[in-house]
């Protein structure tokens, strides 16, 4: 057998084996006891250094052979008996486990004891097993799996990863308390220490609809917008003073924690003809003089559409339309923006996703998490009037589309089919720079003329 030094002592190797990827050797050392330890853990020697010193229990091989026939033990899983140099004492310095027993139901873990694996957790990052109760470990929040202490911090007393806090938390620079992103008030500081130099900027949990219900509708149809801005160049409450003055009784300007430094208008309830009427290519150009920008990564458009008058296998083609594959590059297009965070396009939607109750956040393509409203999230921000009236005419068009009860599931959910119904005069009329967008995008709307009553500014400039 070879010859190692282990803790300083020359050590008989009597086996050699590798589990889960790593070596280790079961050495006899003195008394003759025999034990388990990492490769790692030994160094090769010249046994003529230590001639002198060598213990009496490496005097001869007979020795040792009779002494090991005569004293057999008993495995304490299996039950079997065994040699008693070829068994493994464990942590407690009581129990005795067989080579079998211990490859297939023991890890080696970080303190260089053998442990059972059902009493053990793996940890990724240390590439070690640990005791499922060490305090070295910890289970965050974001990952539920096992990772070092020293890793991860403690956040609304619960542990998460180090790289989670960095990316959802912040500490406000006036009052030093640590909170979730979505508190964050802007400039640096969390909502409540931003209050006093915000204006009129609204708390998050703000509600337009107080503002009142407008217009007319004779599908019973309300849309609602959310259109989030960043601040690049002055302070917001300047900014939303503006806003609030060009759209005065139309918008409220609130928080949004998912933006850098900005701020979200939202509109109340009203009709298409009364948004085209109130966001005018003058309101624009007015939010972009005052240091605003939609174009952001961190900004998105959201549309909200009355939920009463929808029938469930209408919510259910809708969300089969946002959701299939075949319509990815469209809705990519008409997003201006491909699946992320906020708006997560996931698949395998079915007509009947919607009735049974599916969903479980509201950041996907169709949120259906609220009671009054079905919420559109698959468009980016924009400070351009096409794109802003595209988009809320893409959603009234989609919700006209889908509402027709004889039109099939396969026809419904087809953009093939769906832009050949746009090209349809009545539609092109009623959605014109839905048409105008999608024209501009290589998708054919019959390619006629919009009618001049229909036509915005923007569209006769481009004209």
């Amino acid at each position: 057998m070879d010859q190692v030094v282990w803790n300083g002592t020359l050590v008989r190797v009597l086996e050699r084996q590798t589990l889960r990827g790593r070596e280790y050797l079961r050495i006899e050392h003195s008394g003759g006891a025999a034990s388990w330890v990492a490769a790692h853990e030994v160094a090769p020697c010249d046994p003529a250094d230590f001639i002198e010193a060598a213990p009496a229990h490496l005097s001869t091989e007979g020795e040792h052979q009779a002494e090991q026939e005569s004293e057999r033990v008993t495995c304490s899983d299996c039950g079997d008996p065994f040699k008693s140099t070829s068994m493994q004492m464990l942590a407690d310095g009581l129990t005795l486990v067989c080579a079998g027993c211990l490859d297939t139901d023991y890890v080696y873990c970080y303190d260089r004891e053998w442990r059972r694996t059902d009493a053990c957790v793996f940890v990724a990052s240390d590439n070690q097993w640990y005791p499922a109760d060490s305090r070295h470990i910890c289970f965050p929040n974001d990952t539920h799996e096992a990772a070092l202490r020293v890793d991860c911090s403690r956040f609304g007393g619960y542990w998460y990863t180090q790289d989670w806090i960095d990316e959802n938390t912040f500490v406000c620079i006036s009052c030093d308390g640590h909170f979730h992103n979505d508190a964050y008030g802007g400039n640096g500081s969390c909502e409540s220490c931003s209050a006093s130099d915000d204006g009129d900027i609204e708390p998050a949990d703000a509600d337009a609809t107080r503002l009142g219900f407008v217009g007319a509708p004779r599908d019973g149809f309300f849309y609602g917008v959310e259109l989030e801005m960043e601040c690049l160049s002055r302070q917001r409450a300047d900014a939303a003073a503006q806003i609030l003055d060009a759209l005065a009784g139309h918008v409220i300007v609130k928080e949004d924690g998912s933006l850098d430094d900005g701020f979200e208008v939202v509109t109340r309830p009203a009709t298409l003809a009364v948004h085209r009427e109130k966001f005018t290519p003058r309101i624009f150009e007015l939010a972009e003089s005052a240091g605003m920008s939609g174009d952001h990564a961190t900004c998105g458009l959201h549309v909200h559409v009355s939920r009463a008058p929808m029938s469930w296998l209408q919510i259910g083609k809708m969300q089969c339309f946002l959701h299939s594959p075949e319509n990815a590059e469209f809705v990519r297009i008409v997003a201006r923006r491909g699946s992320n965070s906020y708006a997560e396009n996931r698949s395998h939607k079915t007509v009947t996703s919607a009735f049974k109750g599916e969903q479980d956040t509201r950041y996907t393509a169709l949120n259906l998490l609220n009671a009054a409203t079905v919420e559109f999230r698959i468009f980016k921000g924009t400070l351009k009037h096409l794109e802003f009236h595209a988009a809320l005419e893409f959603c009234a068009a989609l919700v006209r589309y889908c509402g027709n009860a004889a039109r099939s599931i396969k026809e419904a959910t087809s953009w093939v089919h769906f832009v050949a119904w746009l090209s349809r005069s009545q539609q092109r009329a009623e959605f014109p720079h839905l048409c105008s967008f999608l024209a501009a995008h290589d998708y054919d709307t019959g390619n006629k003329p919009i009618p001049e009553a229909y036509r915005s500014n923007a569209t006769k400039k481009a004209a």
